[in-house]
């Protein structure tokens, strides 16, 4: 096979494929692809994340690592994605693995990505390295079953029926309020994986 990027790259796709010298597509389609495509992507090591793992009966820690600084210095970014309206849209991608990819968060926001001048944020900072990962705002997903259940076919599993509150009345202990799925979000457990 004839790759149009590196086998390994996010995307990567062949431009022909030989079998016995003989070529398979008489008029591939061949996408241009930037630069950057053509080097391996950077596998980080897992050892740590190996040993917190065995360490737990084979279950990767629920722990949450917390900051203690009010700025993080994230190293070593592919890219960055920001907010804009409804849309989310790529603001800054590393173009060669000689490229730093620096991104600078302080109190939740990224106030600086791509050519940062990291002195002037001294003092109490916390950097991370990403490995060649990327920020993006938070992705969230629903479905058409909104319902909190754990197994499906198991009724006691279930978040149990919702009153409506158009159609009857509802118990004093609700206080009129209508049940919402954010109210039974698990943190700190398993199911949070």
């Amino acid at each position: 096979m004839v790759w149009d990027s590196h086998p390994l790259a996010l995307g990567a796709t062949p431009k022909q494929v030989y079998i016995d010298g003989i070529p398979q597509f008489e008029t591939p389609v061949i996408l241009e692809k930037p630069a950057s495509a053509q080097y391996p992507p950077i596998v980080p090591s897992f050892d740590a994340e190996m040993e917190a793992t065995l360490a737990h009966a084979g279950m990767p820690s629920i722990g949450v690592d917390t900051s203690t600084s009010d700025t993080i210095i994230f190293r070593n970014v592919t890219s960055v994605w920001m907010r804009y309206g409804w849309d989310v849209r790529k603001v800054f991608s590393r173009t060669s693995p000689s490229d730093e990819g620096v991104a600078i968060v302080r109190n939740g926001t990224i106030e600086c990505y791509s050519k940062c001048d990291i002195t002037l944020y001294r003092g109490h900072v916390m950097e991370v390295n990403l490995a060649g990962g990327s920020i993006s705002p938070a992705l969230v997903s629903i479905g058409s079953s909104v319902g909190l259940q754990v197994i499906a076919s198991e009724p006691s599993t279930s978040d149990g029926s919702v009153i409506d509150s158009l159609s009857g009345k509802v118990p004093s202990l609700l206080d009129g309020e209508v049940i919402q799925a954010v109210d039974g979000l698990q943190f700190g457990t398993r199911d949070a994986l």
